[in-house]
């Protein structure tokens, strides 16, 4: 199955975190932060982050791609112990995660949280917090890579 078409069932009828394989690409970004399907009444404003990977440097080292790995099971399960609990707390339509995993170039998306409210405020705020609790709590690590052929484990930073 295609990511387009895994996240189209995804958007339809699962609900549950996503990994794709590399980048992600901008039709199933388009997808992700479209209203749910029979939620169009309720949904009156979306909010969404995209995280691209940067050339970073470290010394004279430029990262040029970020190789990401997790232990997809506990992943999913933490991100949607997540969702539940921020669906509830901000009284939101629905969140999103799509991750990539495997290696994700300088200049590609490899993160996504879009979030479906009746407001703004709250659709804001849940998705602000749903990312840094992705980034702080759940188990999906960077590799990043180097021009000068080095690697050196991803720290998240704000």
């Amino acid at each position: 199955m295609t990511d387009l078409a895994r996240l189209e069932k995804f958007h339809t009828e699962q609900r549950m975190p996503l990994f794709v394989e590399e980048g992600l690409p901008a039709d199933l970004i388009l997808k992700a932060v479209s209203p749910p399907s029979g939620n169009e009444r309720q949904t009156g404003a979306s909010s969404s982050f995209l995280g691209w990977v940067r050339a970073d440097y470290r010394g004279n080292s430029k990262v040029i791609s970020i190789i990401f790995t997790a232990y997809e099971d506990m992943a999913k399960d933490r991100i949607q112990r997540l969702r539940n609990e921020l669906i509830g707390k901000y009284k939101v339509s629905d969140i999103q995660v799509v991750h990539s995993l495997g290696e994700v170039a300088v200049g590609e998306c490899c993160f996504l949280v879009a979030v479906t409210a009746a407001h703004r405020t709250e659709a804001m705020q849940a998705c602000q917090e749903m990312v840094n609790k992705v980034k702080a709590e759940v188990p999906i690590w960077g590799l990043e890579r180097f021009d000068d052929e080095q690697t050196q484990w991803k720290r998240n930073h704000e």
